[in-house]
């Protein structure tokens, strides 16, 4: 006799995806959608995964999953309710899915928390205190990205290589939605959670989560990066 395999239909197997998102989403935000479904609460739709989980089952880059959980938030689709643990550090987003479209029209009224997005005329990528209005990526704009990176990055004679990896990396971090007046924030953030060796114009592509504060060092990490500036600039006297 064969056995039968019992199903457990407690547990979510599928994520649903109103028309209504489908329509109106882009596919890799749409992708975002159905990856935050896979951890949300059956009925309260909340979740709260991390970055890296949502970056690997996207099979996206930071700043690809960042870009698309942003786009989610523009258009009304996805709540994000940034939050802190018990240290005052931020902790994971809080992340509630919207299945009824006439629901995301509530994500207009301002949180303590959060400030959130505008009407449709007027959407805008949010960071906590921050409303950046969405534009398009003119050679202005893409001046004073890369002015901004070589300012912080201290860059000089720059060859040309190294200015199409700068233009790259401007472009990534506006769609990111990165302000030029957060790139110095974020570089701070990252020579205080990594030294100062670890700035480049890369590194602030890859880190882009620093923007909220520096991660916690201990102090022998102080001293190995200090070790280590000491080396260089000896290398460099000689």
């Amino acid at each position: 006799m064969t056995e039968k395999i019992r199903v457990n239909y407690d547990i979510p197997t599928f994520t649903i995806v109103p028309h209504w998102v489908a329509d109106l989403v882009k596919p890799t935000e749409l992708a975002a959608y159905v990856v935050l479904g896979k951890y949300a609460d059956n009925v309260t739709k909340e979740c709260w995964p991390s970055l890296n989980t949502i970056a690997k089952d996207l099979g996206r880059s930071k700043t690809a999953t960042i870009s698309a959980i942003k786009g989610l938030e523009d258009k009304g689709v996805l709540k994000i309710t940034k939050r802190k643990n018990t240290k005052g550090d931020w902790d994971r987003n809080h992340y509630t899915l919207i299945i009824n479209e006439g629901s995301k029209e509530n994500l207009t009224t301002p949180s303590k928390e959060n400030t959130t997005t505008g009407s449709k005329e007027n959407l805008t990528l949010t960071r906590p205190n921050i409303t950046k209005p969405t534009e398009l990526y003119s050679k202005k704009i893409q001046n004073s990205y890369k002015d901004m990176i070589v300012e912080v990055c201290r860059l000089q004679k720059i060859t040309q290589n190294q200015w199409g990896q700068i233009e790259n990396t401007a472009k990534q971090l506006f769609n990111a939605g990165v302000t030029v007046e957060e790139i110095p924030i974020l570089a701070k953030n990252i020579v205080l959670s990594y030294g100062e060796s670890a700035l480049n114009h890369r590194s602030l592509l890859n880190h882009t989560e620093l923007i909220e504060g520096a991660k916690t060092r201990k102090p022998k990490d102080f001293k190995k990066a200090l070790d280590q500036n000491n080396l260089e600039r000896w290398a460099n006297e000689q």
